[in-house]
């Protein structure tokens, strides 16, 4: 990225991160709101790649605030709920776990999905080796359950991986990242590997 769009960028980030500031303190009593949320903060795809950005520094914050872990991070339902805080408050149609059409079974959960921008986080937590060696296959098939859903344009697998046992995470990123395109519908899948 060229250091003209990367400032851009950054400035674009810190005045959505100042306003959703105001937002949340005035959500919280704090102090008087100088701005009001009348919509989301996000806009596109991005802002939610720059948000999920901040994962390590909200894990770190939790494992170390008061002495003990706010939340345990040993499962993946915690670390739904972490990123689940992080986006709500900057993208507000942002809803958990709706049901979603699928091809090859009944229906599958989506973790969290914005209609607005027709995206959907997946979020999982490697669990052990065997995990780390399957999971691909798990991406592969969730990216086939979600290439026909019309309100999934984009799709962002966001794996947590602290014991490392994803063997390659740029290798699986390769492998699952880009651009799908099934019967006309093109489907972007991006993957965030976070140890």
């Amino acid at each position: 990225m060229s250091e003209p769009k990367l400032n851009s960028t950054l400035t674009r980030f810190a005045t959505r991160a100042n306003e959703l500031q105001a937002v949340v303190a005035q959500m919280c009593g704090s102090e008087p709101a100088k701005t009001r949320l009348m919509g989301s903060l996000v806009m596109n795809v991005q802002d939610i790649l720059l948000l999920l950005g901040a994962f390590p520094d909200c894990v770190g914050y939790s494992n170390n605030r008061r002495g003990a872990p706010i939340l345990d991070f040993k499962n993946e339902d915690r670390v739904q709920d972490l990123i689940y805080f992080m986006l709500r408050p900057a993208l507000t149609d942002l809803v958990p776990e709706q049901p979603a059409n699928s091809t090859t079974r009944q229906y599958s959960i989506e973790d969290y999905i914005s209609r607005d921008l027709k995206t959907v986080v997946e979020a999982k937590r490697i669990h052990n080796k065997t995990h780390g060696k399957t999971v691909k296959a798990e991406l592969n098939k969730d990216v086939g359950d979600y290439k026909n859903d019309p309100n999934c344009h984009h799709l962002i697998f966001f794996l947590y991986d602290p014991e490392k046992h994803i063997e390659s995470p740029s290798g699986l990123k390769k492998a699952v990242e880009g651009r799908h395109v099934h019967n006309g519908k093109v489907l972007n899948v991006y993957c965030i590997v976070q140890t």
